[in-house]
């Protein structure tokens, strides 16, 4: 894997965490900017980022060592 392939897989997964988190922040607040203080509510949009969040660093630990292998 060439070194541009791998940053380039760098960006969009980092890329999308961050939209992600930035979607996490919104949907634990209120249309009127409150917080939800509903835990299950919390829980459940906490778990799902987390999830997300975790096949995107995979990606990105998947990729790096892709490339090293290839290098071998």
């Amino acid at each position: 894997m060439k070194l541009e392939t791998l940053s380039e897989i760098y960006f969009t997964s980092t890329s999308s965490i961050q939209r992600e988190a930035t979607e996490l922040y919104e949907a634990l607040h209120t249309e009127c900017g409150n917080p939800h203080t509903n835990w299950v509510r919390v829980l459940d949009l906490v778990r799902s980022f987390k999830n997300t969040v975790s096949v995107e660093l995979d990606t990105i630990t998947t990729a790096c060592e892709e490339h090293n292998e290839a290098e071998f």
